[in-house]
């Protein structure tokens, strides 16, 4: 996705004409930049399963503090994959995108994957990431909604040394019930490291060989190529001086900024996060 270099956005402060006005501009700049993205993922996701795929639409919010657009599919009937002719899964897809903290680049806010078996009211899995997670969650992870016994089990005991452990306990003290695996968060790399959505596409195409377009296999490879390389932007970005030590070893020439305040420092908060 290409910056915008001269947008900035005004989210405080008391409503007044002038910020809402601001703040309209900022949207609309935004829904440009990531109706790129819609379009590149439904180029991806109909080269791989076909043009009658829905196709992904941004859209921005009307009742956010701040600048947001949606990307979903119209109408959202979702990826229906099919087995042997005969459709099989649907996988739901929806990313919310704003400014990253810059205010240069649009980011992922909140994305959720949900692969469904037809008829079931339930997902087999679900992956979701979120920009700003809750106290304790990782920000990108799976959720496994099956049964198994012995994981059951683990997590109905599970001790007290973490706040979700006691939460987990507490919640089957009260409920005299068991837990259910689909309440594990499974991490997922992270902020910059996680899955992308073609990765998840490739594993229902590999695992369970749902139908398929010819060459979908190239498409979605280009896709996570294109994911990836947007990521290691941003990753550089969070470490600058990682990356410039890097390319200094491969034989660039890298100019550092002669003051040291001038130096940009390292986002510890994106290196850290769970």
């Amino acid at each position: 996705m290409r910056s915008i270099a001269s947008t900035t956005c005004s989210v405080s402060g008391p409503e007044t004409a002038e910020a809402a006005e601001a703040g309209t501009a900022d949207a609309d700049a935004l829904t440009l930049v990531v109706a790129d993205f819609a379009a590149q993922l439904t180029k991806t996701v109909q080269a791989a399963f076909g043009p009658s795929i829905p196709p992904f639409i941004a859209k921005a919010a009307q009742d956010d503090l701040r600048a947001r657009v949606a990307v979903s599919q119209q109408p959202s009937t979702g990826i229906r994959l099919k087995v042997n002719g005969v459709e099989r899964m649907v996988l739901l897809v929806e990313f919310w995108l704003c400014w990253d903290h810059a205010q240069r680049y649009a980011a992922v806010d909140d994305a959720r994957f949900k692969v469904i078996a037809l008829g079931s009211g339930e997902p087999l899995f679900r992956y979701e990431y979120m920009r700003a997670p809750e106290s304790g969650q990782p920000c990108a992870h799976l959720h496994v909604h099956a049964h198994r016994d012995a994981v059951t089990y683990l997590m109905a005991v599970a001790g007290d040394g973490s706040p979700r452990g006691k939460r987990r306990r507490q919640s089957i003290n009260r409920k005299e019930t068991l837990p259910a695996m689909r309440e594990l968060h499974f991490p997922l790399g992270g902020h910059r490291f996680r899955p992308c959505l073609e990765d998840v596409l490739y594993m229902l195409l590999d695992e369970f060989g749902v139908d398929a377009q010819s060459g979908a296999c190239e498409a979605l490879a280009l896709g996570r190529q294109q994911w990836r390389t947007h990521q290691l932007a941003a990753s550089v970005r969070d470490s600058p001086q990682v990356a410039a030590r890097v390319l200094q070893e491969l034989g660039y020439a890298v100019a550092w900024p002669e003051e040291p305040e001038a130096q940009p420092a390292d986002r510890v908060d994106r290196l850290q996060a769970y």
